[in-house]
């Protein structure tokens, strides 16, 4: 039903846009650019801004409320890249780019809906150097404002050597205010053979100017490495503010950047890559992206399991004067660096801020020997809560205590793998690690923190979502995957991401069809 839900406020948004706008249909396969591309009947065969467009669709200019149709199933080729849609979008009325899931190839995709696909084939893109900045690109959006991305297929994305260094290969560059990249799907991508290959990017924000991207996310979307290169990809890097509802797997950087809220993300298989002098990362932020509603970021719902050794699991660097959020996470199956607390940002002037950590459900190591230290500061931040948290570990002190941070530790339950697996906790559950009795260690071990629980927090008065689950065969995303309960308004909270409860809406069964594969 949730995944229902999404197509039709995808309709919607279409349907609202068509009320202002015109829309453009475009077919490679049997589309003329000297068409008047306004009807399924007369498509042009490239969209305004790709390379190859010519007559009437490079004549033309998209306005704000229009909307350009991809027909599913048809395939787009390195050709028409790097492509740069024209967008001069409003807050009022966006340009779409994406589907109608009424008109597609039947030949390609069958009974139903499939995707439109941009392929870049498995080579270089020698159209991505367009502004002479030596990069290999297939979609720029750095210039476009209130630009709507949806339903898309990327696939055959390519590099080597020729372009090298950070940011010179990247599959889509972002950089506008009130940008949404939507249900995509990513994979097969491939290298040049060779360990000096620098790792590639997905998605790329304005990290010199990140202000600009206000309101910008990336929702509901794969990135799923798992057709071979597993280990040579960062998924985003820079921006946007806030990336939701995505699933990322084999990829050797999942989120990197300032960002604002990241949350209800299934993050798995991040393995270490091949850029030299760095670590990889689940979610890395380096200070706030945006102010939400007053607060810092805020890091929530997210499941992170199945990381290589020196992989950073989640990363947060508060900024001065704003206190950053973690909570109602589930960590599983990880190395090392499992929920760090960095240095206040701009360093050395941060006269308040800081960071709180309540209610996880960390499993801290691998799943094999977790002994780790779960979370902590390694530099001086102001101050640092970490409450109401399960703590899967042997080591004797999970919450590591940097000199000149004012700590506020309490109410955490910090178990062995062989006394939570006793209690019927183990990373093989549906839900890792979640309670299953009213006398397990969790129930009843937190503090109530409903007073907080207003605004942007709100989320803190339920526990988890699990994040979101995949389905391997179409591709999709439903979400939540987990029904989350309700903490109580009055009396304790448990311990860790999960609130038990008796009846079955602690533990209802994934929705028919879907998977989430397990390590």
């Amino acid at each position: 039903m949730k995944l229902l839900r999404i197509i039709a406020l995808a309709l919607f948004a279409l349907v609202a846009n068509e009320a202002f706008g015109t829309t453009y249909y475009i077919d490679f396969a049997n589309g003329n650019d000297a068409n008047n591309g306004t009807s399924k009947a007369t498509p042009w065969q490239h969209a305004p801004g790709m390379q190859g467009c010519t007559g009437t669709c490079a004549s033309t200019t998209p306005q704000a409320g229009d909307n350009i149709i991809l027909k599913g199933g048809v395939t787009w080729p390195n050709s028409v890249f790097c492509w740069v849609p024209p967008s001069p979008g409003n807050s009022s009325n966006q340009i779409y780019i994406g589907v109608d899931q009424t008109w597609y190839d039947s030949g390609v995709c069958g009974s139903s809906f499939c995707r439109p696909i941009l392929d870049a084939g498995g080579v270089l893109i020698s159209g991505g150097d367009i502004y002479n900045r030596n990069k290999n690109l297939m979609l720029n959006l750095g210039n476009a404002n209130y630009l709507t991305l949806d339903n898309l297929e990327f696939k055959g994305f390519y590099w080597d050597n020729t372009y090298t260094g950070d940011g010179k290969n990247i599959m889509i560059v972002m950089g506008g205010a009130g940008q949404h990249i939507r249900n995509c799907y990513f994979h097969g991508w491939s290298h040049a053979p060779g360990s000096n290959i620098y790792d590639a990017t997905g998605i790329r924000g304005d990290t010199h100017d990140p202000t600009g991207e206000v309101g910008a996310d990336v929702a509901y979307c794969i990135f799923d490495g798992s057709e071979g290169d597993q280990k040579s990809l960062g998924v985003v890097f820079g921006g946007p503010p806030n990336l939701m509802y995505n699933i990322v797997r084999y990829v050797s950087n999942a989120f990197v950047g300032q960002f604002s809220s990241v949350h209800d993300n299934l993050i798995e298989y991040v393995n270490n890559g091949f850029s030299s002098g760095s670590h990889m990362n689940a979610i890395e932020s380096n200070t706030d992206q945006e102010s939400t509603g007053g607060l810092g970021l805020l890091v929530y719902n997210n499941l992170i399991r199945h990381t290589d050794t020196g992989v950073v699991n989640i990363w947060v660097a508060p900024h001065s004067g704003r206190i950053s959020w973690v909570f109602n996470n589930v960590l599983v199956d990880t190395y090392a660096n499992i929920m760090d607390v960095a240095y206040c940002l701009p360093q050395g002037s941060c006269p308040s801020g800081g960071v709180v950590v309540v209610n996880n459900t960390t499993e801290c190591g691998p799943d094999s020997n977790p002994g780790d230290s779960c979370t902590g500061a390694g530099s001086p931040v102001l101050t640092d809560t970490t409450r109401n948290n399960h703590f899967i570990t042997s080591n004797a002190n999970p919450v590591n205590q940097a000199p000149s941070t004012v700590y506020t530790v309490s109410n955490n339950v910090a178990q062995s793998k062989t006394t939570a697996n006793a209690q019927g906790y183990t990373s093989s559950q549906t839900y890792a690690f979640s309670p299953t009795a009213g006398t397990n260690s969790t129930v009843g071990a937190g503090l109530n923190l409903t007073s907080l629980c207003t605004g942007s927090l709100i989320a803190l008065c339920q526990d988890t979502t699990y994040a979101c689950a995949y389905n391997q065969v179409n591709h999709t995303v439903s979400c939540p995957a987990r029904t989350p309960v309700a903490r109580p308004s009055s009396g304790a909270w448990d311990a860790g991401a999960y609130q038990y409860s008796s009846s079955s809406a602690n533990k209802p069964e994934p929705p028919s069809g879907l998977t989430a594969s397990v390590h």
